[in-house]
């Protein structure tokens, strides 16, 4: 994998041309990157593709043994960039030289190549680490795929030594423990700006009487997972949708895609989720009767008591005929 950032408000063109101009007065061999024999235009319009990312670059290492007067050798190791216009393929140099390099697909040569020291001298900002794949600039990090959520969690704590349990929730999720819904985890697929940690982020709507609240507390676990406490425990045999009400940024400063909410509903003892207490429930509950309790059955263990046993199937019992609405668009 790559990491790539570039600096704001840095005005390549000019740097570009103070540097360009010092070669046309003073050339340099390796500046030279079309391999035309001049340093000219068309090496300034390679650079300009770098920068406006368009363009195959891969990074390769390589070892030389240098021999001096005094004739002692050393071994130099050196890094070459290539510039390419499509997707070049790693070839394994070996037996003739250690290591890898690359060639284009239909066999054209490089649109450049640079050592290290003019690449990282007009680049500072890029940093390709993995040498052993190239990287496509089409997609700087500030025209990347914005980040997305990847699923949501909620936590419940069970007795008997077992602790908080995280289990997925789908939209529209029903909780049938009798705790409710007091803890979420949200999970993104690359890392966002921790600085949010604002409550006001997050808006939980009731379906059924259309009030709205904040949670306690917004924290990050990590920089792709946001925990969500509340400040109690959601009401029994309501509906709610709680979503991310406000701009919300990668590390990247790119903003959250995606609708970015859930919904989810609580109904005590509904555990196969249908948004009734019935027979059915009071069956399935049975079903799992002196089971361990664990993330896969951790919703028949009603009163999270740590064991599935009678007091669970007496309390779904307690709460036949209740309902909870169904999620609205």
């Amino acid at each position: 994998m790559f990491s790539y950032v570039f600096t704001e408000g840095r005005c390549f063109i000019y740097y570009a041309l103070i540097v360009l101009t010092q070669f046309w007065l003073q050339p340099v061999p390796y500046a030279d990157l079309s391999g035309d024999g001049y340093v000219d235009l068309n090496d300034y319009a390679i650079l300009c593709r770098i920068e406006q990312g368009d363009i195959w670059v891969a990074k390769y290492n390589w070892l030389c043994e240098n021999t001096y007067a005094d004739g002692s050798t050393e071994w130099v190791e050196g890094w070459t960039y290539t510039v390419w216009e499509t997707e070049p393929l790693k070839r394994d140099r070996h037996p003739e030289i250690p290591g890898f390099d690359w060639t284009d697909r239909w066999g054209q040569r490089p649109l450049a190549e640079m050592n290290y020291i003019f690449f990282e001298e007009m680049f500072p900002d890029l940093i390709i680490e993995d040498a052993n794949e190239p990287l496509y600039m089409e997609l700087p990090a500030r025209q990347a795929p914005p980040p997305s959520i990847t699923r949501w969690e909620i936590a419940s704590t069970h007795g008997g030594g077992i602790g908080q349990l995280w289990q997925v929730m789908a939209d529209g999720y029903v909780e049938p423990r009798t705790k409710g819904i007091e803890k979420l985890r949200i999970w993104f697929n690359q890392p966002m700006n921790t600085d949010y940690t604002d409550p006001g982020l997050i808006l939980l709507t009731n379906q059924r009487t259309a009030s709205e609240s904040h949670p306690c507390s917004v924290q990050w676990q990590q920089p792709d997972c946001m925990v969500i406490t509340l400040c109690s425990a959601l009401p029994d045999t309501d509906t709610y949708r709680i979503r991310i009400d406000e701009p919300l940024w990668s590390s990247q400063n790119l903003l959250l895609g995606g609708t970015g909410e859930i919904c989810v509903s609580t109904l005590k003892g509904d555990v196969d989720a249908d948004r009734s207490v019935a027979a059915e429930d009071i069956r399935a509950v049975k079903n799992h009767v002196g089971e361990p309790v664990d993330n896969l059955n951790a919703r028949f263990d009603v009163d999270a008591s740590g064991t599935i046993d009678s007091q669970d199937v007496f309390i779904v019992l307690a709460h036949v005929g209740n309902s909870a609405p169904l999620c609205q668009p």
